[in-house]
């Protein structure tokens, strides 16, 4: 008998050991990253060196909020005005390319700030007033 129950906390041990784990999905910052519908969840502006940073997202209308930016592998994009329309629509086309750090949108360089699967910062500076526009777009 107490060599039956040994053999099956044996078989119970092996047969728990071998479940697999869940894969962690990996985040990595390239083309097949970034493709799908991403919202605006976040909006800064800041004017200059000498000027605090501004948030802008709270202050943007219910129309703009619920928009979808769709980066399509091709390299194309659409920013949909989903939702609430705005008036005039703001839907939108385009192109984009990533690059190393980089997100390049209808030839704006736009720089990673943070990337997950599921949140982009993006960070656009001008670099002849010090100042700079902050994004974060979540999937």
């Amino acid at each position: 008998m107490k060599k039956a129950l040994f053999l099956l906390l044996i078989v119970v041990t092996l047969f728990s050991s071998c479940q697999k784990e869940e894969a962690t999905p990996v985040c990595i910052f390239d083309a097949s990253g970034i493709t799908g519908t991403w919202k605006l969840t976040g909006f800064k502006i800041k004017l200059d060196a000498t000027t605090p940073e501004i948030d802008l997202y709270s202050s943007l209308d219910v129309c703009e909020k619920d928009d979808a930016f769709v980066f399509n592998a091709n390299g194309s994009y659409n920013y949909n005005d989903i939702g609430a329309v705005c008036t005039p629509s703001g839907s939108d086309a385009g192109t984009w390319s990533i690059s190393g750090n980089t997100l390049t949108v209808d030839g704006e360089t736009w720089q990673k700030q943070s990337f997950s699967c599921s949140s982009l910062v993006l960070k656009l500076t001008d670099a002849s007033t010090g100042g700079y526009t902050t994004i974060t777009l979540t999937k």
